[in-house]
């Protein structure tokens, strides 16, 4: 039992699972900010230039998470670079898959696009640790949990009823902050978990407790 304890506690203590979290957790929160601003900002008559527009926020999304991740991994990983190409991979991916299921997002959605993103990932970690797949499981469930979120308020997207009605203020923000938390917990937990313990695994000299 204690060694199940901590095989599950132990990467919870890495100082790059704290980083990790808040890398992709506060990316996740400034980019979702962006893009309900954007949703209520710019009129949808604008087809061409709302379009790209959109395209443009969604894709952002990879380029400010990525950086902030790839100064995380080259602490512990050599060729890190490597990490800016998967980036760059994810972000096409992610356009690509989504652009395919424009109005309709089936129940196997998050499992085709998790699998996809995650397969971007285990090309860089199958160089540097074993079992480098689970990257790809971690994934998976990381696109499974924010799907709920999504579906979760699905009634109504809390910033837009801020913004476009003032009266539900309230109610609104604090729906809001708990959208928020549950999609900054689950961006970035299931991932940085993994890759906490594939520091672990690797033993590597830099490990840092907090």
């Amino acid at each position: 039992m204690t060694n199940f304890f901590n095989f599950i506690y132990a990467p919870l203590r890495l100082r790059a699972f704290h980083w990790w979290l808040l890398a992709c957790g506060g990316g996740s929160l400034l980019h979702q900010l962006l893009i309900n601003f954007f949703y209520v900002a710019v009129p949808s008559s604008h087809v061409i230039f709302y379009w790209l527009l959109r395209d443009l926020f969604f894709v952002s999304f990879y380029l400010v998470v990525g950086a902030f991740q790839w100064l995380i991994i080259r602490k512990y990983f050599a060729r890190s670079q490597g990490w800016l190409c998967v980036i760059a991979l994810q972000s096409a991916i992610d356009w690509l898959i989504r652009s395919s299921f424009v109005s309709y997002y089936p129940t196997f959605y998050p499992v085709v696009l998790g699998f996809a993103l995650g397969l971007a990932g285990w090309l860089f970690f199958r160089n540097h640790v074993r079992n480098a797949a689970y990257w790809i499981v971690a994934t998976v469930i990381t696109e499974m949990a924010l799907q709920q979120i999504s579906f979760g308020f699905a009634s109504a997207d809390p910033l837009f009823v801020v913004l476009s009605n003032p009266q539900n203020v309230q109610i609104s923000v604090l729906l809001l902050l708990l959208q928020e938390v549950l999609r900054f917990a689950a961006q970035g937990c299931f991932t940085g978990w993994v890759l906490a313990r594939f520091i672990l695994s690797e033993k590597q000299a830099d490990v840092q407790y907090l």
